[in-house]
Protein backbone atom coordinates (compact mmCIF):
# COMPACT_ATOMS: atom_id res chain seq x y z
CA UNK A 1 0.00 0.00 0.00
CA UNK A 2 1.66 3.15 -1.35
CA UNK A 3 2.36 5.89 1.17
CA UNK A 4 0.93 9.26 1.67
CA UNK A 5 3.30 11.67 0.68
CA UNK A 6 4.03 13.44 4.08
CA UNK A 7 2.26 17.13 3.84
CA UNK A 8 4.23 19.98 3.27
CA UNK A 9 5.67 22.21 5.59
CA UNK A 10 3.01 24.67 5.00
CA UNK A 11 -0.16 22.21 5.25
CA UNK A 12 1.60 21.35 8.78
CA UNK A 13 -0.79 22.20 11.61
CA UNK A 14 0.85 25.54 13.31
CA UNK A 15 0.92 25.96 17.30
CA UNK A 16 -0.98 28.69 18.48
CA UNK A 17 1.36 31.72 19.99
CA UNK A 18 -0.73 31.13 23.32
CA UNK A 19 -2.15 33.89 25.57
CA UNK A 20 0.42 32.69 28.01
CA UNK A 21 3.07 29.82 28.87
CA UNK A 22 4.39 28.09 26.09
CA UNK A 23 8.14 28.24 24.86
CA UNK A 24 9.30 31.53 23.67
CA UNK A 25 11.76 30.34 21.52
CA UNK A 26 9.99 27.95 19.90
CA UNK A 27 7.31 31.10 19.01
CA UNK A 28 10.38 32.72 17.46
CA UNK A 29 11.18 29.93 14.90
CA UNK A 30 7.49 29.88 13.73
CA UNK A 31 7.89 33.57 13.13
CA UNK A 32 7.95 34.16 9.24
CA UNK A 33 11.15 35.67 7.37
CA UNK A 34 9.37 38.57 8.02
CA UNK A 35 8.07 38.75 11.21
CA UNK A 36 11.88 37.39 12.51
CA UNK A 37 13.10 40.73 10.59
CA UNK A 38 10.45 42.70 12.65
CA UNK A 39 11.18 41.01 16.14
CA UNK A 40 15.13 42.07 15.05
CA UNK A 41 14.16 45.78 14.18
CA UNK A 42 11.65 45.56 18.01
CA UNK A 43 14.83 44.96 19.60
CA UNK A 44 16.86 47.13 18.43
CA UNK A 45 14.23 50.03 18.77
CA UNK A 46 14.10 48.65 22.56
CA UNK A 47 18.13 48.74 22.85
CA UNK A 48 18.15 52.62 21.95
CA UNK A 49 15.24 53.79 23.75
CA UNK A 50 17.14 51.98 26.88
CA UNK A 51 20.19 53.94 25.92
CA UNK A 52 18.67 57.06 25.08
CA UNK A 53 16.78 56.79 28.32
CA UNK A 54 20.11 55.60 30.55
CA UNK A 55 21.41 59.57 31.26
CA UNK A 56 24.28 58.36 33.46
CA UNK A 57 25.19 56.18 30.33
CA UNK A 58 26.23 59.89 28.78
CA UNK A 59 28.59 60.36 32.02
CA UNK A 60 30.84 57.68 30.32
CA UNK A 61 29.88 57.69 26.73
CA UNK A 62 28.88 61.26 26.22
CA UNK A 63 27.09 60.31 22.93
CA UNK A 64 25.19 57.62 24.09
CA UNK A 65 21.80 60.11 24.23
CA UNK A 66 22.33 60.73 20.78
CA UNK A 67 22.98 57.40 19.65
CA UNK A 68 19.91 56.24 20.86
CA UNK A 69 17.88 58.79 19.06
CA UNK A 70 19.75 57.93 15.76
CA UNK A 71 18.52 54.19 16.45
CA UNK A 72 15.31 55.25 17.13
CA UNK A 73 14.57 57.65 14.22
CA UNK A 74 16.46 54.83 11.83
CA UNK A 75 13.76 52.08 12.58
CA UNK A 76 11.04 54.99 12.92
CA UNK A 77 11.92 56.28 9.42
CA UNK A 78 11.85 52.65 8.18
CA UNK A 79 8.59 51.49 9.33
CA UNK A 80 6.73 54.18 8.40
CA UNK A 81 7.89 53.21 4.87
CA UNK A 82 6.94 49.95 5.98
CA UNK A 83 3.67 50.80 7.30
CA UNK A 84 2.73 52.45 3.80
CA UNK A 85 3.77 49.40 1.80
CA UNK A 86 1.30 47.69 3.85
CA UNK A 87 -1.63 49.48 3.16
CA UNK A 88 -1.27 51.03 7.16
CA UNK A 89 -2.16 54.58 5.76
CA UNK A 90 -3.36 55.74 8.94
CA UNK A 91 -1.15 54.85 11.48
CA UNK A 92 1.65 56.61 9.10
CA UNK A 93 -0.79 59.29 8.57
CA UNK A 94 -0.86 59.60 13.00
CA UNK A 95 2.66 59.85 12.73
CA UNK A 96 2.88 62.96 10.20
CA UNK A 97 -0.14 64.68 12.06
CA UNK A 98 1.81 64.11 15.03
CA UNK A 99 5.02 65.87 13.93
CA UNK A 100 3.27 68.40 12.39
CA UNK A 101 1.53 69.25 15.96
CA UNK A 102 5.04 69.16 17.45
CA UNK A 103 6.39 71.85 15.12
CA UNK A 104 3.49 73.89 15.86
CA UNK A 105 4.02 73.69 18.92
CA UNK A 106 7.59 74.64 18.57
CA UNK A 107 6.73 77.74 16.35
CA UNK A 108 4.37 78.66 18.84
CA UNK A 109 6.63 79.10 21.66
CA UNK A 110 9.18 80.72 19.17
CA UNK A 111 6.55 83.51 18.51
CA UNK A 112 5.16 83.91 22.50
CA UNK A 113 8.79 84.00 24.06
CA UNK A 114 10.90 85.38 20.89
CA UNK A 115 13.28 82.67 21.59
CA UNK A 116 14.66 80.88 18.56
CA UNK A 117 13.43 78.63 16.15
CA UNK A 118 14.49 75.09 16.68
CA UNK A 119 12.94 72.41 15.12
CA UNK A 120 15.16 69.47 16.28
CA UNK A 121 14.21 70.03 19.58
CA UNK A 122 11.08 68.15 18.96
CA UNK A 123 12.66 65.25 17.67
CA UNK A 124 13.64 63.91 21.76
CA UNK A 125 9.51 63.06 21.89
CA UNK A 126 9.74 60.87 19.33
CA UNK A 127 11.19 57.62 21.37
CA UNK A 128 7.86 56.34 23.09
CA UNK A 129 5.73 57.63 19.69
CA UNK A 130 8.26 55.41 17.94
CA UNK A 131 8.10 52.19 19.74
CA UNK A 132 4.32 52.64 19.81
CA UNK A 133 3.97 52.48 16.15
CA UNK A 134 6.43 49.97 15.47
CA UNK A 135 4.68 47.73 17.82
CA UNK A 136 1.61 48.06 15.47
CA UNK A 137 2.83 47.61 12.61
CA UNK A 138 5.09 44.90 13.17
CA UNK A 139 3.67 41.29 12.17
CA UNK A 140 4.91 39.86 15.54
CA UNK A 141 2.92 38.47 17.97
CA UNK A 142 2.04 40.54 21.32
CA UNK A 143 3.72 38.55 23.60
CA UNK A 144 7.06 38.45 22.20
CA UNK A 145 6.47 42.25 21.89
CA UNK A 146 6.03 42.87 24.89
CA UNK A 147 8.32 40.33 25.95
CA UNK A 148 11.55 42.24 24.44
CA UNK A 149 10.29 45.25 26.18
CA UNK A 150 10.75 43.34 29.33
CA UNK A 151 14.01 42.43 28.68
CA UNK A 152 14.88 45.57 27.89
CA UNK A 153 13.77 46.55 30.75
CA UNK A 154 15.41 44.43 32.91
CA UNK A 155 18.78 45.33 31.74
CA UNK A 156 17.94 49.19 32.03
CA UNK A 157 17.06 48.72 35.88
CA UNK A 158 20.50 46.22 36.18
CA UNK A 159 22.32 49.07 34.71
CA UNK A 160 20.95 51.59 36.95
CA UNK A 161 21.51 49.64 40.07
CA UNK A 162 25.16 49.22 39.17
CA UNK A 163 25.86 52.30 37.52
CA UNK A 164 23.99 54.42 40.05
CA UNK A 165 26.28 54.42 43.38
CA UNK A 166 29.34 55.35 40.91
CA UNK A 167 27.89 58.21 39.15
CA UNK A 168 26.21 59.85 42.14
CA UNK A 169 29.67 60.08 43.83
CA UNK A 170 30.62 62.37 41.08
CA UNK A 171 30.96 66.33 42.77
CA UNK A 172 31.28 69.12 40.71
CA UNK A 173 31.35 66.97 37.37
CA UNK A 174 29.84 68.96 34.34
CA UNK A 175 28.70 65.67 32.71
CA UNK A 176 26.30 65.22 35.53
CA UNK A 177 24.12 68.41 34.86
CA UNK A 178 20.26 66.80 33.90
CA UNK A 179 21.41 63.62 35.51
CA UNK A 180 22.03 64.25 38.63
CA UNK A 181 19.70 65.51 41.40
CA UNK A 182 19.98 67.11 44.64
CA UNK A 183 18.02 68.90 47.16
CA UNK A 184 19.19 69.87 50.14
CA UNK A 185 17.61 66.78 51.70
CA UNK A 186 18.24 63.70 50.34
CA UNK A 187 21.37 62.84 48.72
CA UNK A 188 22.61 63.15 45.49
CA UNK A 189 20.75 60.74 43.11
CA UNK A 190 20.78 59.62 39.23
CA UNK A 191 17.71 60.14 37.68
CA UNK A 192 15.87 57.14 37.01
CA UNK A 193 13.23 56.29 34.25
CA UNK A 194 10.59 54.94 36.65
CA UNK A 195 8.02 53.36 34.33
CA UNK A 196 10.74 51.27 32.82
CA UNK A 197 11.25 49.92 36.23
CA UNK A 198 7.84 49.79 37.13
CA UNK A 199 7.08 47.65 34.40
CA UNK A 200 9.62 45.09 35.57
CA UNK A 201 7.85 45.51 39.13
CA UNK A 202 4.24 44.95 37.95
CA UNK A 203 5.53 41.80 35.88
CA UNK A 204 6.90 40.43 39.07
CA UNK A 205 3.35 40.94 40.80
CA UNK A 206 1.58 39.61 37.65
CA UNK A 207 3.55 36.41 37.73
CA UNK A 208 3.97 35.67 40.92
CA UNK A 209 2.13 32.75 41.11
CA UNK A 210 2.96 31.16 38.41
CA UNK A 211 6.94 31.87 38.79
CA UNK A 212 7.53 32.70 42.09
CA UNK A 213 11.25 31.97 41.39
CA UNK A 214 11.89 34.29 38.39
CA UNK A 215 8.76 37.04 39.53
CA UNK A 216 10.56 37.63 43.58
CA UNK A 217 13.96 38.51 41.89
CA UNK A 218 12.52 40.61 39.36
CA UNK A 219 10.36 42.71 42.20
CA UNK A 220 13.55 42.68 44.41
CA UNK A 221 15.62 44.80 42.23
CA UNK A 222 12.98 46.81 40.78
CA UNK A 223 12.22 47.87 44.84
CA UNK A 224 15.70 48.28 45.23
CA UNK A 225 16.08 50.71 41.57
CA UNK A 226 13.48 52.73 42.91
CA UNK A 227 15.05 52.75 46.31
CA UNK A 228 17.62 54.33 44.64
CA UNK A 229 15.90 56.94 42.56
CA UNK A 230 15.08 58.49 46.22
CA UNK A 231 11.79 59.93 44.22
CA UNK A 232 9.11 60.08 46.81
CA UNK A 233 6.27 61.12 44.77
CA UNK A 234 7.48 58.01 42.32
CA UNK A 235 7.69 55.35 45.58
CA UNK A 236 4.62 56.48 46.89
CA UNK A 237 2.54 56.13 43.44
CA UNK A 238 4.01 53.15 42.97
CA UNK A 239 3.17 51.63 45.87
CA UNK A 240 -0.86 53.03 45.26
CA UNK A 241 -0.95 50.70 42.15
CA UNK A 242 0.66 47.77 43.45
CA UNK A 243 -1.76 47.86 46.42
CA UNK A 244 -4.30 47.93 43.30
CA UNK A 245 -2.38 45.56 41.21
CA UNK A 246 -2.50 42.66 44.56
CA UNK A 247 -6.18 43.55 45.15
CA UNK A 248 -6.88 42.89 41.03
CA UNK A 249 -5.40 39.62 40.92
CA UNK A 250 -6.98 38.52 44.95
CA UNK A 251 -10.18 39.86 43.63
CA UNK A 252 -10.77 40.02 39.52
CA UNK A 253 -14.12 42.40 40.16
CA UNK A 254 -12.01 45.69 41.36
CA UNK A 255 -10.17 45.62 38.18
CA UNK A 256 -12.85 47.80 36.52
CA UNK A 257 -13.99 49.97 39.65
CA UNK A 258 -10.06 50.01 40.75
CA UNK A 259 -9.44 52.01 36.93
CA UNK A 260 -12.38 54.89 37.89
CA UNK A 261 -11.54 55.03 41.65
CA UNK A 262 -8.20 56.36 40.23
CA UNK A 263 -9.17 58.48 37.44
CA UNK A 264 -11.59 59.95 40.04
CA UNK A 265 -8.56 60.76 42.49
CA UNK A 266 -6.76 62.38 39.29
CA UNK A 267 -9.47 64.53 38.05
CA UNK A 268 -9.82 65.97 41.05
CA UNK A 269 -6.44 66.69 42.00
CA UNK A 270 -6.30 67.86 37.96
CA UNK A 271 -8.81 70.81 38.34
CA UNK A 272 -7.77 72.06 41.79
CA UNK A 273 -4.27 72.36 40.18
CA UNK A 274 -5.73 74.12 37.14
CA UNK A 275 -8.19 76.32 39.10
CA UNK A 276 -5.10 78.25 40.35
CA UNK A 277 -4.62 79.45 36.90
CA UNK A 278 -8.19 81.07 37.34
CA UNK A 279 -7.60 82.27 41.02
CA UNK A 280 -4.11 83.25 41.76
CA UNK A 281 -4.54 82.42 45.53
CA UNK A 282 -5.01 78.79 44.88
CA UNK A 283 -1.86 76.90 44.97
CA UNK A 284 -2.27 72.92 44.70
CA UNK A 285 1.69 72.06 45.89
CA UNK A 286 1.13 74.16 49.40
CA UNK A 287 0.20 70.93 50.97
CA UNK A 288 3.31 69.43 50.39
CA UNK A 289 5.79 72.57 51.57
CA UNK A 290 6.61 70.02 53.97
CA UNK A 291 8.52 68.16 51.43
CA UNK A 292 11.61 70.00 49.42
CA UNK A 293 10.37 68.62 46.21
CA UNK A 294 6.89 70.24 47.18
CA UNK A 295 8.39 73.42 47.94
CA UNK A 296 10.24 73.50 44.59
CA UNK A 297 6.73 72.88 43.09
CA UNK A 298 5.42 75.39 45.13
CA UNK A 299 7.47 78.11 43.40
CA UNK A 300 7.18 77.04 39.96
CA UNK A 301 3.48 77.01 40.26
CA UNK A 302 4.07 80.56 41.63
CA UNK A 303 5.85 81.54 38.64
CA UNK A 304 3.35 79.46 35.64
CA UNK A 305 0.59 81.31 37.27
CA UNK A 306 0.77 85.09 35.82
CA UNK A 307 2.13 83.27 32.47
CA UNK A 308 -0.69 80.36 32.43
CA UNK A 309 -3.32 82.90 32.85
CA UNK A 310 -2.29 84.95 29.49
CA UNK A 311 -2.16 82.04 27.28
CA UNK A 312 -5.02 79.93 28.77
CA UNK A 313 -6.53 78.91 26.17
CA UNK A 314 -3.15 78.25 23.84
CA UNK A 315 -0.57 77.24 26.38
CA UNK A 316 3.03 78.71 25.46
CA UNK A 317 4.09 76.29 23.06
CA UNK A 318 7.05 73.28 23.34
CA UNK A 319 9.97 75.17 24.68
CA UNK A 320 13.33 74.78 22.16
CA UNK A 321 15.52 74.74 25.08
CA UNK A 322 15.87 75.02 29.27
CA UNK A 323 18.00 77.96 28.78
CA UNK A 324 14.87 79.71 26.38
CA UNK A 325 12.35 78.24 29.08
CA UNK A 326 14.31 80.40 31.94
CA UNK A 327 14.98 83.20 30.39
CA UNK A 328 10.80 83.49 29.17
CA UNK A 329 9.74 82.98 32.86
CA UNK A 330 12.48 84.22 34.72
CA UNK A 331 11.78 81.97 37.59
CA UNK A 332 12.78 82.19 41.76
CA UNK A 333 14.96 78.78 40.58
CA UNK A 334 15.00 76.44 37.83
CA UNK A 335 11.79 76.35 36.01
CA UNK A 336 10.75 72.81 34.63
CA UNK A 337 6.84 72.42 33.12
CA UNK A 338 6.49 68.63 33.85
CA UNK A 339 7.25 68.94 37.29
CA UNK A 340 3.71 70.50 37.39
CA UNK A 341 2.04 67.69 36.01
CA UNK A 342 -1.16 68.50 34.15
CA UNK A 343 -0.58 72.17 35.65
CA UNK A 344 2.54 71.98 33.30
CA UNK A 345 0.83 70.11 30.41
CA UNK A 346 -1.56 73.79 30.57
CA UNK A 347 1.21 76.05 30.75
CA UNK A 348 2.67 74.29 27.28
CA UNK A 349 -0.50 73.40 25.37
CA UNK A 350 -3.41 75.21 26.65
CA UNK A 351 -6.73 74.30 28.50
CA UNK A 352 -8.65 72.77 25.77
CA UNK A 353 -6.10 70.78 24.61
CA UNK A 354 -5.08 69.62 28.33
CA UNK A 355 -8.70 68.28 29.15
CA UNK A 356 -8.39 66.46 25.34
CA UNK A 357 -5.07 64.70 26.50
CA UNK A 358 -6.29 64.37 29.93
CA UNK A 359 -9.29 62.20 28.54
CA UNK A 360 -7.26 60.18 26.56
CA UNK A 361 -5.04 59.27 29.38
CA UNK A 362 -7.80 58.52 31.66
CA UNK A 363 -9.59 56.16 29.26
CA UNK A 364 -6.40 53.99 28.95
CA UNK A 365 -6.78 53.97 32.84
CA UNK A 366 -10.34 52.22 32.78
CA UNK A 367 -9.84 50.02 29.91
CA UNK A 368 -10.26 46.13 31.68
CA UNK A 369 -8.05 43.96 30.01
CA UNK A 370 -10.87 40.57 28.67
CA UNK A 371 -10.46 37.78 30.66
CA UNK A 372 -8.00 35.96 28.27
CA UNK A 373 -5.61 38.73 28.40
CA UNK A 374 -5.87 38.96 32.10
CA UNK A 375 -4.06 35.63 32.63
CA UNK A 376 -0.78 37.17 31.00
CA UNK A 377 1.48 38.55 33.63
CA UNK A 378 3.09 40.78 30.83
CA UNK A 379 -0.28 42.47 29.68
CA UNK A 380 -1.27 42.99 33.12
CA UNK A 381 1.97 44.45 33.96
CA UNK A 382 1.25 46.76 30.44
CA UNK A 383 -1.72 47.47 32.38
CA UNK A 384 -0.74 48.46 36.03
CA UNK A 385 2.14 50.49 34.51
CA UNK A 386 0.59 53.09 32.29
CA UNK A 387 -1.70 53.32 35.52
CA UNK A 388 0.87 54.09 37.11
CA UNK A 389 2.51 56.55 35.07
CA UNK A 390 -1.03 58.66 34.61
CA UNK A 391 -2.13 58.50 38.08
CA UNK A 392 1.11 60.12 38.92
CA UNK A 393 0.79 62.68 36.26
CA UNK A 394 -0.54 65.46 39.05
CA UNK A 395 3.03 65.51 40.45
CA UNK A 396 4.98 64.73 37.12
CA UNK A 397 3.68 64.70 33.44
CA UNK A 398 5.57 61.10 32.97
CA UNK A 399 4.03 60.75 29.59
CA UNK A 400 6.61 63.11 28.05
CA UNK A 401 9.13 60.65 29.11
CA UNK A 402 9.17 57.07 29.70
CA UNK A 403 5.34 56.82 30.86
CA UNK A 404 4.82 58.04 27.00
CA UNK A 405 5.31 54.58 25.94
CA UNK A 406 3.17 52.51 27.99
CA UNK A 407 0.25 54.73 27.67
CA UNK A 408 1.24 54.33 23.59
CA UNK A 409 1.82 50.97 23.86
CA UNK A 410 -2.13 51.31 25.67
CA UNK A 411 -3.18 52.61 22.69
CA UNK A 412 -1.93 50.44 20.91
CA UNK A 413 -4.33 47.62 22.75
CA UNK A 414 -6.91 49.51 21.77
CA UNK A 415 -5.82 49.62 18.10
CA UNK A 416 -5.25 46.21 17.79
CA UNK A 417 -8.39 44.81 19.52
CA UNK A 418 -6.76 43.61 22.07
CA UNK A 419 -8.49 45.52 25.20
CA UNK A 420 -12.09 45.70 26.35
CA UNK A 421 -13.10 49.10 26.87
CA UNK A 422 -16.00 49.66 29.17
CA UNK A 423 -16.42 53.97 28.27
CA UNK A 424 -17.46 52.58 24.77
CA UNK A 425 -18.74 49.22 25.28
CA UNK A 426 -17.42 46.26 25.67
CA UNK A 427 -17.30 43.00 22.94
CA UNK A 428 -17.99 39.38 24.14
CA UNK A 429 -15.77 37.61 22.35
CA UNK A 430 -12.30 36.23 23.40
CA UNK A 431 -9.30 38.57 22.08
CA UNK A 432 -6.18 37.19 20.66
CA UNK A 433 -2.75 37.72 22.35
CA UNK A 434 -1.13 37.38 18.57
CA UNK A 435 -1.48 40.17 16.00
CA UNK A 436 -4.00 40.26 13.78
CA UNK A 437 -2.98 37.81 10.74
CA UNK A 438 -2.40 35.45 13.24
CA UNK A 439 1.46 34.08 13.64
CA UNK A 440 2.79 35.76 10.11
CA UNK A 441 1.15 38.67 11.15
Amino acid sequence: MARAPFPPRAALPRRPVAAGGGNILWDISALSLAGKLDLLAVAVLVAGYCLHMSLTMSMFVPAATQIGLVIEYAVLILYVGLAMLRGRWLGAGIIALYFAFLLAQVYHFHLVASAQFRPLVMLSFFGPVALAFVFQVARVPLRLLLGTLLLGCVLYTLYYIVSEPIVSSYRGFEAAAGVLASDGEREQRAYLASQLTAFVLFFGIASIRRRPLVAVPLIAIAIYALYLSQSRFVQVVIVVVSAVAIANMLLPVTRRWTGWALVAVLATLSLWSLYGYIDVTTNPYEAFLADASGRARYLQYIDAQPIAARHLWTGVGLPTSTDELQYFVRPRQPFFYTDLGVAGIAFVFGLPLTILILTAMCGTMVAVPNRLLTEQPLVMALFWTNQSGVFGTFFNFTAIGSGGLFLGLMLVLWMRGDALNPVFGSRPEQLRLTSRRGLDA
